[in-house]
């Protein structure tokens, strides 16, 4: 077919060998970023339920056209009484580090107060124009991977700001248990009969729906198993587990930036989840972009 990817996603998933590929049963899927395998527009249909308590934050006040695109934006659920701010204000200070630091707007009241004119690269059925233009902070859109001025460095960046923006749409009780039902089910229908998932944990809890508990590893780890053992006695009782009959394990995973002090608790925090979940948890690995420190032999004396 020739020409770039983007472009030509849609003709492509449309061709009959991408068909015959899609049927073809696959042994495994060893590299899944977690909180990427299902796309952003589901998550932030999600996000719309929890009306009170789903909140994000910018990292500048959003004024001008040059402030939407160059803003990150990260979402979070937070107790339902936690003080609005405006983020399409002047005053609005970003900063989370801040004495008395009130950076977070509802996420309700910042869809409502979203302009309508801002122009959308692409705009799934469904999605109004603040979930549009959140969308296009976690993808890789064919205007930013192939502009003239893109760099290696750039994309990384694309993509760190995605995942970090992705997080906080699927770290909170309800949808943590429904996205691993949804990614077994996206695994299912492309003949994956077996995977490894690769969450990172650096961060230790994720919130309930209300943003009144914190749910620590084991709990999600607890979350996958019987997600996991709900979705094989469903296929068991139908008669399908061939379609996935060797389920999932998790391989924990941290940044190479964090120093040395940091990635000993991480390793120890990992060895403590394998021994609680000993048939689930199967590795340790390091993410971030290979040319950046830490290198694995920085940490070899661990």
């Amino acid at each position: 077919m020739g020409g770039q990817f983007l472009p030509n996603k849609s003709r492509m998933e449309r061709s009959l060998v991408f068909d015959i590929s899609r049927h073809m049963p696959k042994g495994c899927h060893l590299h899944i970023h977690f909180n990427t395998e299902l796309p952003p527009e589901l998550l932030l249909s999600r996000a719309r339920k929890l009306n009170d308590t789903m909140f994000v934050r910018t990292t500048r006040p959003l004024l001008t056209k040059d402030d939407f695109e160059k803003a990150e934006v990260v979402f979070n659920v937070m107790p339902s009484t936690t003080t609005s701010a405006e983020i399409f204000s002047m005053e609005y200070n970003p900063d989370v580090k801040a004495e008395n630091a009130n950076p977070w707007m509802r996420w309700a009241d910042f869809r409502l107060s979203f302009p309508h004119d801002l122009v959308h690269e692409e705009r799934p059925e469904g999605l109004g124009d603040a979930e549009c233009w959140a969308r296009e902070k976690m993808t890789l859109t064919a205007e930013r991977v192939y502009s003239d001025k893109q760099t290696t460095n750039g994309i990384w960046a694309c993509f760190n700001q995605g995942t970090r923006a992705f997080k906080g749409l699927m770290n909170y009780e309800s949808v943590y248990r429904w996205y691993i039902g949804r990614a077994i089910n996206s695994m299912i229908r492309d003949r994956v009969m077996y995977a490894e998932l690769r969450p990172m944990l650096m961060d230790k809890t994720i919130p309930s729906d209300d943003g009144l508990r914190q749910l620590d590893h084991s709990a999600q780890m607890k979350i996958i198993c019987e997600e996991v053992k709900r979705k094989t006695k469903k296929l068991e009782d139908r008669g399908e587990l061939d379609k996935f009959p060797f389920g999932l394990k998790i391989i924990y995973c941290t940044p190479r930036s964090i120093p040395k002090a940091r990635m000993q608790t991480e390793l120890e925090d990992c060895i403590k989840l394998k021994q609680e979940f000993p048939d689930l948890i199967c590795g340790f690995d390091l993410v971030g972009a290979e040319d950046r420190p830490n290198h694995i032999g920085f940490y070899c004396d661990l």
